[in-house]
């Protein structure tokens, strides 16, 4: 097994393990008997040093207190520093992008993000558990191959992520966002609101609002529309109906989002289109998706968003 293989696995590995009662007192005990074997307490010793080791090193060798950074075009600045061809970036540096450059940052060994021209980003974290941009306007793409909620982008409307995805996300002058996840999935998170983006997906987020409900790529204009008003022009019930008029089924990740942010006047009504396009399975009754049940909703977005995934592919294939 190479390196790169074993800091894949390690990353794959929970952040604690406990056993299934505590297993100190009698090891304790059988350590401070007399008749217990200098060699296996040795080893013991050893072992426990071993790790310590190796657990220090895997930190230190998954994220390090800077990161890569290279130069793609143009003169990209470090703070007031001109980049050259590499370099690195270190907590609390601001990489900016003019109009003819663009840089490539290393996130640490999990995946690299590309900053497009006028662009500032800002690193803000670089623990193992906690991988963190700050993109304050301008465009990156990132990718990403890590287990969930490792890597974090945070933006003036939201923090995006990673769920193991790659992705494009724009910020403008006003802190309005816009991300496209071309694999795997993002989740958009800030006041109180949550948005699953999925591979083929695009999602707005807006400053002291959150992010919107997502659509697929292809959706009708009227439903992007409406979603649009509802999310962020106070639409209401009137555009939540213009949306439920336009779906069609490969819009049912939207309806999916819909259904929980509603009026409870209205949420009937989107159950039972949503419920037209993607049934709910076995388990998951109307009345507990009603009243916002939390295991319900995520037992029915799993086979949504598997169809969702399988639609995206299938069109991937036919280009």
């Amino acid at each position: 097994m190479n390196e790169e293989d074993l800091l894949k696995r390690a990353r794959q590995l929970p952040a604690t393990i406990e056993p299934a009662r505590d297993l100190w007192p009698g090891i304790a005990s059988r350590l401070a008997r007399p008749s217990a074997h200098p060699p296996v307490r040795l080893w013991l010793a050893l072992a426990a040093s071993v790790v310590a080791l190796v657990g220090g090193w895997l930190a230190l060798r998954s994220s390090g207190p800077s990161w890569r950074v290279a130069t793609l075009a143009g003169r990209p600045t470090v703070g007031t520093r001109p980049l050259g061809a590499r370099g690195a970036l270190r907590v609390g540096d601001e990489l900016v992008t003019d109009g003819a450059s663009r840089a490539r940052v290393a996130v640490g060994t999990i995946g690299a993000v590309d900053v497009e021209p006028n662009t500032r980003l800002r690193l803000l974290a670089t623990q193992a558990n906690d991988q963190r941009l700050a993109l304050d306007v301008g465009t990156i793409s990132a990718q990403v191959d890590a287990p969930p909620h490792i890597f974090f982008v945070e933006t003036p409307a939201g923090v995006a992520a990673d769920l193991g995805c790659a992705y494009t996300l724009t910020v403008d002058s006003a802190g309005h966002g816009v991300i496209h996840v071309t694999a795997g999935y993002v989740e958009f998170a800030a006041q109180g609101r949550r948005s699953i983006v999925s591979l083929g997906s695009w999602a707005e987020t807006r400053p002291g609002v959150g992010p919107g409900i997502p659509y697929v790529s292809d959706a009708p204009a009227a439903l992007r529309d409406a979603l649009a008003r509802f999310d962020f022009a106070a639409g209401g019930s009137r555009a939540a109906t213009t949306v439920l008029a336009a779906a069609r089924p490969e819009d049912a990740t939207s309806l999916w989002h819909l259904l929980q942010r509603v009026d409870p006047a209205v949420r009937a009504r989107v159950y039972e289109r949503l419920a037209q396009f993607a049934p709910p399975p076995a388990g998951v009754t109307r009345a507990a998706v009603l009243r916002l049940d939390a295991a319900a909703l995520d037992a029915w977005w799993t086979p949504i968003r598997r169809a969702a995934w399988r639609r995206e592919i299938l069109k991937d294939l036919k280009r």
